[in-house]
């Protein structure tokens, strides 16, 4: 479904809650395709048996910006995928929620 969506000019979000690594796959082509005008940002929703994980972030860094640019304060943050890479690697069937 992603694969197939039209992009527009307009930010967009895209919110995972699926609970496998192909699906993250799927969505991280989607948040990472190439655009200078369109900011993506990806909110990732993940459980596991004993566990949860949430993460947010967008695909329009500059090369060079710094997350703490403005005193302290954080303003952004690499993609799902990026800050934590096992996102897309297969997940033993006992981790995961049944």
């Amino acid at each position: 479904m992603i694969s197939g969506y039209e992009y527009t000019r307009q930010p967009w979000a895209l919110i995972g809650c699926v609970d496998n690594w192909a699906a993250r796959l799927e969505i991280s082509k989607a948040a990472k395709a190439s655009s200078s005008w369109t900011p993506r940002w990806w909110l990732d929703c993940r459980n596991s048996k004993h566990s949860g994980q949430i993460l947010l972030g967008r695909s329009d860094i500059q090369k060079g910006e710094i997350p703490f640019g403005i005193d302290g304060k954080c303003t952004w943050l690499p993609l799902p995928h990026i800050q934590s890479p096992d996102l897309l690697h297969n997940e033993p069937a006992e981790r995961l929620v049944a």
